[in-house]
């Protein structure tokens, strides 16, 4: 298993090195789809890095394995149009509008004028900011939706739910896989997601077909036949 570890290992490190050369092909695009997926691939770089030191620590690299899968559905779906990658910053806008609006309701923060420093008025919150702040809420498509128009379903049930047990810290009880094992088991598949994120991505880009990304997964074939 050691062996099997070190030669998992040694294959990121050469995809890493393709990554890096793919980001540096995106340097200068300014499409949407472009600066979204450059925005991804360098998430993709630290995630991977990250994985690669915290060999020894299989609950980290399972969580990490879980943030990487989660991006890839994302990466695959906004390569589908220039729609997806709209409504994915729509998601962003979403999701910080929504951070910003508990935090005031529950009065953790206060808006102030930049100029005076003082607290803007009750009516400047009810008029101009808070009808300002609805229109930022456009609900975010979820992870599963994602999952099941892109064809992944499997990989959804599968490696993301599996992983979100670690996320969630709802693993106590439950039979795991130790040392050298649990490192391989979360290694190899941080390998394939990185694989599979590497053949999406790369310029010219192509279409990847979700049997490809299953097949790269090693998934396409689990499960019994009815």
């Amino acid at each position: 298993m050691a062996d099997q570890k070190s030669f998992c290992i040694d294959r990121i490190r050469k995809q890493m090195s393709r990554l890096s050369d793919i980001k540096d092909s995106y340097q200068g695009l300014r499409e949407k789809t472009d600066t979204v997926l450059l925005h991804f691939i360098e998430r993709t770089e630290e995630i991977v890095t990250s994985s690669l030191l915290s060999a020894g620590l299989p609950t980290v690299l399972m969580i990490l394995c879980r943030v990487l899968c989660e991006d890839l559905f994302l990466i695959y779906w906004i390569t589908q149009s220039t729609e997806a990658a709209d409504e994915y910053e729509e998601g962003v806008q979403n999701e910080m509008a929504k951070m910003l609006g508990v935090s005031l309701s529950n009065r953790w923060g206060v808006i102030r004028n930049i100029h005076t420093g003082e607290a803007v008025s009750k009516e400047f919150m009810e008029q101009e900011f808070w009808p300002k702040l609805k229109t930022l809420r456009t609900p975010r498509t979820k992870i599963e939706q994602i999952a099941q128009r892109l064809g992944l379903q499997k990989l959804y049930d599968t490696l993301y739910r599996a992983a979100s047990l670690e996320v969630h810290g709802n693993t106590f009880g439950l039979p795991e896989p130790r040392g050298a094992e649990a490192d391989y088991i979360a290694l190899s598949s941080i390998d394939a997601l990185l694989n599979c994120i590497l053949a999406i991505v790369a310029l010219p880009r192509k279409i990847v077909e979700p049997n490809e990304i299953l097949s790269r997964l090693r998934i396409q074939n689990m499960g019994s036949k009815t």
